[in-house]
């Protein structure tokens, strides 16, 4: 699905000034021609007429006004529309009025919002490991990579630790993958408690675990290795 970036010809509006530019020149050219052919009184003139011709100008300019400002109003909300189609979805519109274009402003905005809060549950959901709670293996890579670029740009240290539960597979066959799953979040829980905010634990498949340790040498990683190992 493609969308088409297509501006209103404004058709409406230019349809809408001629026929109030007409209307107005016909009831001008009556009022004229009738006052110079003495058809009209000059109190019938001065109170009926003029009155009547400037609230017909004051009709046809309000008119005009309004028209002009709902199709700047659509113009905008178009140009949101096309920029959360393209993933922008801080876009938002402006509904401060109290018109039927200020309703669908609020309810697009809603929309938006609503649209941001599910993507973003899907990105959490797509990037974290159902049974743990942490990082599942893709995001690992990613945050891997990342870090490891950060580290040979600016020469920084940068530790990988991995962590494997030994006989994982004998204490599952004994009892049951509902007790090993939650064996896996009693130790992704540990694991999360020992690291700092800036580490970024995974769980890397099956019974291992993998720790991104940034800022951090050998000697300090095999420190916090053992103090896992220690607290699980």
């Amino acid at each position: 699905m493609h969308y088409r970036n297509t501006r209103p010809s404004g058709t409406p509006l230019r349809l809408l000034m001629w026929v109030g530019a007409v209307l107005l020149a016909v009831f001008t050219s009556f009022c004229i021609v009738a006052g110079v052919r003495g058809k009209l009184s000059y109190q019938f003139t001065a109170y009926v007429v003029t009155p009547l011709l400037a609230a017909l100008m004051a009709a046809v300019a309000g008119a005009l006004a309004y028209a002009h400002q709902t199709n700047r109003r659509l113009l905008a909300l178009a140009e949101k529309l096309r920029l959360v189609a393209a993933g922008d979805y801080s876009a938002r519109v402006e509904s401060s009025s109290m018109d039927g274009l200020a309703a669908i402003s609020s309810a697009f905005n809603y929309m938006v919002e609503s649209l941001d809060c599910a993507r973003e549950e899907l990105i959490e959901k797509a990037n974290t490991d159902a049974v743990t709670n942490l990082a599942n293996h893709g995001s690992f890579q990613e945050r891997l990579a990342a870090e490891f670029g950060r580290a040979v740009r600016y020469g920084s240290r940068l530790s990988l630790m991995m962590i494997h539960i030994d006989h994982f597979k004998l204490f599952n066959d004994i009892n049951g993958h509902p007790v090993g799953d939650s064996a896996l979040r009693d130790i992704a829980e540990v694991i999360s408690h020992q690291i700092r905010e800036v580490d970024f634990a995974a769980r890397y498949g099956g019974e291992e675990f993998a720790v991104v340790l940034p800022e951090t040498g050998l000697v300090q990683a095999v420190i916090l290795a053992e103090r896992i190992r220690k607290a699980v």
